[in-house]
């Protein structure tokens, strides 16, 4: 099985290749390839940590965050600019929002339009997007290939795994641990959920 970091890699390659071909570019090296994608996950990376600090700071929970912390982890990327200082915005009594405003522009631009075209492709209609078409074009008889994995339907039931000579009460890993634990699966459940909150 691939380490997460490579399958996050290969989910995000094909975005990369579609907004390449987008731009306007219709061949690469797959180093290159390798490389903007690369690219790319680190600046998502340190968007998502950015995000995450603004949240603990605002919400004191990194997984507390909305589009204010989003906006600001942006900011700090240098991704909505120009802007002018605290100072000036606060002298001025009005705040700078050009580079917010300059954002929204893009996303609902040509250029927005003409990637978001080239990702859908020759798809047989709007809704389906690139992901979907990817496992339809690659699953001709619907078997349930992806069924089970990160890309499928999760599946109906749970793999439980029969423990040999367990004896009449074991028959699963969870009556194994509630007997060593004295606890049911339920009752750790809950148990976890009190420790996060």
């Amino acid at each position: 099985m691939p380490s997460p970091t490579t399958l996050f890699h290969a989910f995000l390659r094909p975005s990369i290749l579609q907004i390449l071909r987008a731009t306007g570019y219709h061949g690469t090296s797959p180093a290159v390839l390798d490389a903007i994608t690369d690219l790319a996950a680190r600046y998502l990376s340190l968007l998502c940590e950015k995000t995450a600090g603004h949240a603990v700071h605002n919400h004191g929970d990194a997984g507390d965050y909305s589009i204010v912390e989003v906006r600001l982890a942006l900011q700090d990327l240098g991704a909505m600019l120009p802007e002018k200082s605290l100072a000036e915005q606060e002298w001025r009594g009005e705040e700078d929002l050009r580079g917010v405003e300059e954002f929204v522009n893009w996303f609902s631009g040509d250029r927005m339009k003409e990637i978001m075209d080239f990702a859908k492709g020759d798809m047989e209609s709007d809704e389906m997007d690139y992901l979907s078409a990817l496992k339809k074009r690659h699953n001709k008889t619907d078997d349930g290939k992806f069924q089970g994995t990160i890309l499928g339907k999760p599946a109906d039931h749970e793999n439980e795994i029969e423990i040999e000579g367990g004896g009449g009460a074991l028959k699963t890993i969870e009556d194994w641990i509630s007997q060593r634990t004295g606890r049911t699966k339920v009752e750790d459940e809950v148990v976890g959920d009190m420790d996060l909150a």
